[in-house]
């Protein structure tokens, strides 16, 4: 565990991290105005929209192992369209998510 408690830390009395973030997800679908499907329906690859691009950004306060304050970063972006058609042996098609962000860092004194 790099930053934050776990559940049964929390549980027992533990300040939870807590932060925001945005899900943004890009589709295709069968035609414009169509009504959107499921998200689990898209995860699972039911109906006739696909995923183009997926993205998770979010940030957190929290703390660090030793107690002190800290913050999180993490972005994703997975181009899962651009990674079926790459080059076999490229860093896209072996990682449908290649372009991420992980930072963390202490805060305060």
């Amino acid at each position: 565990m790099l930053f934050g408690d776990n559940q049964p830390q929390v549980a027992g009395g533990a300040a939870p991290a807590l932060g925001s973030c945005t899900f943004r997800v890009i589709l295709h679908g069968p035609s414009a105005g169509a009504p959107l499907p499921d998200l689990n329906e898209l995860l699972i690859g039911c109906g006739d929209w696909s995923f183009i691009r997926v993205s998770f950004a979010g940030q957190a306060n929290g703390t660090l192992p030793n107690g002190s304050a800290a913050m999180l970063q993490v972005t994703e972006t997975g181009l899962l369209v651009t990674a079926g058609v790459a080059n076999p042996n490229s860093r896209v098609a072996l990682d449908g998510f290649p372009a991420e962000h992980i930072y963390i860092r202490a805060i305060g004194h």
